[in-house]
């Protein structure tokens, strides 16, 4: 797939996009509405940024380490103690993701009711910048003026999302305040856990650790966590130069999402990353390693996709071209956000164009 299909995703190409038909429409009809959705859509991006920064400010008041904030083209994240502001070029991010964890959940104390504030930190700011444009809307007199029209919409707006984070619909923040409220401290501590774990640098994990994190997944009801803990674990035995009891990780994490029967996305990614232990265990791109690589669409994202197209191209021919779009999948892995898979790539893929 031309790179230009991911330049048409990208959340300022989109944003370009939608400004300049709104721009020819006005200039076609010379109605004001196509202004009004341009005002609605700058508005919006600034309100969502403002829900971000809520969940950022509550988990930082809750003693929680700092992972990534992204919000439209913006994406903050932490790496070796330092802030980092780049582009964001992932339009799914762009409508608004923070990710924070707790260092070692298990030896905190009132985790559960942390977190319900952590997730309700964003509609609190959305209600706190609604409150304060409300009080000055009616305190003050802007009835006429260029902001007459833009508070009532940037108060309608913040009460909009508000209100569509907390309704309980998965994936909202109100859906993981309930899933919250479900489970007791104690569930909720291990749940809390896998995050500090898998946001944790491989080689600090112990014997210990491990043992849990395997017991973890034995009786992981989320496929979501059977996905995570097989990645971490994955990452580890790598690490450890010890490929083949990755490679057993990896069936035992398919093995029970298939059980599940759901998340086929989720499964799809871990057969990728088992086809490239594979090839790189083996020095050789089996059949059905082949077959499954073709599955992986532009859709998976530029990383995953660039790779696989890369290996199928020229699975058994380690060409400089080869090299060089591995290279270029690898570069692209920072849009995954995930330290492990990142970590995965660059031990395998390097081994795989290099031929083991």
């Amino acid at each position: 797939m031309p790179d230009y299909k991911y330049v048409v995703l990208h959340p300022l190409f989109c944003l370009f996009c939608l400004f300049f038909l709104l721009g020819i429409l006005f200039v076609m009809t010379t109605d004001t509405l196509y202004i009004l959705i341009g005002q609605l859509a700058a508005i919006l991006v600034i309100a969502i940024g403002f829900h971000e920064l809520g969940h950022w400010l509550l988990g930082t008041l809750l003693n929680m380490k700092f992972k990534f904030l992204a919000f439209f083209c913006i994406l903050l994240t932490k790496e070796e103690g330092k802030i980092r502001c780049e582009l964001n070029n992932s339009l799914p991010l762009s409508f608004g993701v923070t990710k924070m964890y707790f260092d070692d959940s298990l030896s905190e104390s009132n985790i559960r009711q942390r977190k319900i504030w952590y997730y309700a930190g964003g509609p609190l700011a959305n209600f706190f910048l609604l409150t304060v444009a409300s009080l000055v809307h009616f305190m003050l007199d802007w009835d006429k003026g260029s902001f007459s029209d833009v508070l009532p919409y940037f108060i309608v707006l913040n009460l909009v999302i508000m209100v569509a984070t907390m309704v309980p619909i998965e994936g909202t923040d109100g859906w993981s305040i309930m899933e919250i409220i479900k489970r007791t401290e104690e569930q909720v501590k291990g749940d809390s856990q896998l995050e500090s774990f898998y946001f944790r640098p491989v080689q600090q994990l112990t014997t210990h650790d491990i043992s849990w994190l395997k017991a973890k997944m034995n009786e992981a009801a989320k496929s979501d966590d059977v996905f995570s803990i097989t990645l971490l674990l994955l990452h580890h035995y790598l690490a450890a130069h010890r490929p083949e009891e990755g490679n057993e990780i990896l069936q035992a994490g398919l093995d029970k999402i298939e059980l599940a029967q759901e998340q086929t996305v989720l499964r799809q990614i871990l057969i990728f990353y088992k086809t490239l232990v594979a090839f790189y265990m083996n020095d050789t791109l089996s059949n059905d390693g082949y077959q499954e690589l073709q599955k992986i669409t532009f859709w998976y994202g530029e990383a995953f996709y660039t790779i696989a197209q890369a290996i199928i191209q020229e699975p058994n021919n380690k060409s400089g071209r080869m090299v060089a779009e591995l290279e270029k999948g690898l570069s692209k892995t920072g849009e995954l956000m995930d330290p492990n898979q990142q970590g995965i790539l660059r031990m395998v893929l390097p081994s795989i164009g290099k031929g083991g």
